[in-house]
């Protein structure tokens, strides 16, 4: 899957909801976040790519989150604030893979 129907179908879907208060956010990828309230981001996420949360952490007042289909074909790194529940995609990609950690005392 490339990435160029992706950002089309989750920028039309931004497209519908014309957010002013979007978080000031700097991409890791050249492309602008997109966002959109966090309901609709999320229910494209599933419906699109299978995607669902798997992993969050807290970042200066905002949550972090992992989404991946269940079997890591694709995935999303989006921001959410939780104070005007709108969620910001930032990054996205293909093959997913996750890694077991070494046993406490073993090396990584």
């Amino acid at each position: 899957m490339s990435c160029t129907p992706r950002i089309i179908a989750l920028a039309a879907a931004a497209a519908i909801f014309v957010a002013g208060s979007c978080l000031a956010l700097r991409p890791a990828v050249a492309q602008p976040a997109i966002c959109m309230p966090a309901a609709i981001a999320e229910a494209r996420l599933q419906a699109e790519y299978g995607e669902a949360p798997i992993g969050a952490g807290v970042a200066g007042g905002r949550l972090a989150v992992l989404y991946t289909s269940r079997d890591g074909a694709t995935w999303t790194i989006a921001i959410r604030d939780p104070e005007r529940d709108v969620l910001c995609i930032v990054l996205f990609g293909e093959a997913w893979e996750v890694h077991e950690r070494a046993p406490e005392g073993e090396p990584s």
